[in-house]
């Protein structure tokens, strides 16, 4: 598998978004 910068960079905005919210959550 091959992984683009773009799609690495999505993944990262997604991850860090579902920390943030887990965080806010609690």
């Amino acid at each position: 598998m091959t992984f683009k910068t773009k799609e690495s960079r999505l993944l990262l905005v997604l991850g860090s978004f579902f920390v943030a919210n887990a965080i806010l959550s609690e």
